[in-house]
């Protein structure tokens, strides 16, 4: 890490999640932070606007990543829950944090942002208490007939967005998704 990062310290149970900037040749690391709270936290995409402002989003089963006041959620709500982050440049705060998620399980499996800074999020989710928005494009997903075991229907993906104050979108790199391994949030 260096000795301007947002956090020194790895503090998940099995996976952190770290953010670091490298120069444009590769041969200089030029920042690194550790990101997450005391659990398993993974980042999934990562946007950087036009100031340099980086946008994490990615899932989580700690129960104290570190939101911020205002932010649309800032409680765990169960199972593995999505959050999506933005750190400016130079990268030793956050501007906004949240959680978003249900009781079940969701994860992320791409973030986009527009050119008014709007966060895309999308992934599934087992969550049958998801929260969507009133005029969502199915506000009632068919979810009962899936489990994690059962696999017999697959889970409907849904988009979020929230509004951060930042600038235009340069770049996502969306990871595909593994669950941790059995026994590591017992």
């Amino acid at each position: 890490m260096t000795e301007d990062a947002y956090c020194r310290t790895y503090t998940g149970v099995w996976v952190d999640t770290v953010l670091f900037m490298l120069s444009s040749d590769g041969s200089d690391l030029l920042y690194s932070t550790f990101f997450g709270g005391s659990d398993w936290d993974f980042t999934m995409g990562a946007s950087v606007d036009d100031e340099q402002s980086v946008y994490l989003a990615g899932e989580t089963w700690s129960t104290d990543l570190p939101t911020t006041p205002g932010a649309y959620r800032r409680a765990y709500n169960g199972g593995q829950d999505c959050f999506a982050a933005k750190m400016p440049y130079p990268y030793r705060t956050l501007s906004w944090c949240t959680y978003l998620g249900g009781t079940g399980d969701e994860t992320v499996w791409a973030m986009e942002m527009d050119s008014a800074r709007n966060v895309y999020v999308t992934g599934p989710t087992s969550s049958e208490d998801y929260p969507v928005t009133p005029e969502a494009y199915q506000p009632d997903g068919p979810l009962k007939a899936w489990t994690p075991t059962s696999r017999s229907s697959t889970p409907r993906a849904r988009a979020s967005s929230s509004r951060p104050t930042s600038a235009a979108r340069k770049r996502t790199n969306p990871r595909g998704s593994s669950p941790p391994p059995p026994g590591a949030h017992a």
